[in-house]
């Protein structure tokens, strides 16, 4: 059994939170979590008045009263309870008293380096798209929702969905172009995916394209989940069209060779 908490905690208690970009919503976890075997899946709802609870109240009255608890798995570094007041050491204790055993997870280390959800996102906020990936174990990815754009990458013969992200907290890799992977209707496409603005068009603000190879279906307002493989370049401004469909042209070759 795995018991989540939602929102994030940081998220539910400090407004200047509000935005805070995660790495998994919830809908991922849960499809993770069914990918690992996991039984029973409990999401508890985080409010301000659930964070008040009590170290004591929070292992007597939930985990043993309410889940019957008998083993319990803690990462290194896990805090809970009013004010995190919560640790190791509580659960030595409490163990004791009530008769469950319990399993702290060692960090999972590189060159001794703790890998942690911090230097994750520092990654991606950076475009080093293949470290966060190697870091996490898995391709990072988010959903989003095709919406109508200008059209003006099928005026230049290299057409785009535009994009926009399903969940306002997730977090998107920094501007650039990638190499992608993407799923939909059980399919998986590969295309080269832009972030950020358009400096070769007079209208350059943000967003996020993606052209898919051999592939020219209607997919306004269907979901696709994108999953960001490697960065190819940085955005840049061309002189030309030409130019540009040279650019996206070679950024085409590069991605097939990597996907």
């Amino acid at each position: 059994m795995v018991l989540t908490f939602n929102p994030h905690p940081k998220i539910a208690l400090f407004q200047d939170n509000a935005h805070l970009h995660i790495l998994s919503s919830l809908e991922e976890k849960v499809d993770m979590f069914n990918s690992l075997g996991i039984d029973h899946l409990i999401v508890h709802p985080f409010d301000k008045a659930f964070s008040r609870t009590s170290v004591i109240g929070y292992i007597k009255d939930i985990l043993i009263q309410k889940l019957n608890m008998k083993h319990l798995v803690i990462g290194y570094d896990h805090h809970f309870g009013k004010n995190r007041e919560g640790n190791a050491e509580n659960i030595e204790e409490l163990s004791a008293l009530y008769e469950f055993s319990y399993h702290r997870v060692d960090p999972l280390k590189e060159q001794d380096i703790n890998i942690s959800s911090t230097k994750i996102r520092h990654a991606l906020n950076k475009g080093n798209i293949t470290l966060a990936n190697h870091y996490l174990g898995y391709t990072y990815g988010f959903s989003s929702k095709v919406i109508h754009g200008d059209k003006q990458g099928r005026e230049i013969g290299f057409p785009t969905a535009n994009l926009t992200p399903i969940s306002s907290n997730k977090l998107i890799p920094s501007a650039g172009v990638y190499a992608v992977e993407c799923l939909f209707n059980k399919q998986i496409l590969q295309g080269v995916m832009s972030i950020g603005s358009r400096p070769s068009f007079k209208n350059n603000e943000e967003r996020i394209e993606v052209h898919l190879f051999d592939f020219s279906q209607d997919v306004y307002g269907e979901v696709l989940y994108i999953k960001v493989k490697q960065k190819l370049r940085e955005n840049k401004k061309f002189d030309s069209v030409e130019d540009l469909k040279k650019a996206i042209e070679s950024d085409t070759i590069k991605a097939k060779s990597i996907l």
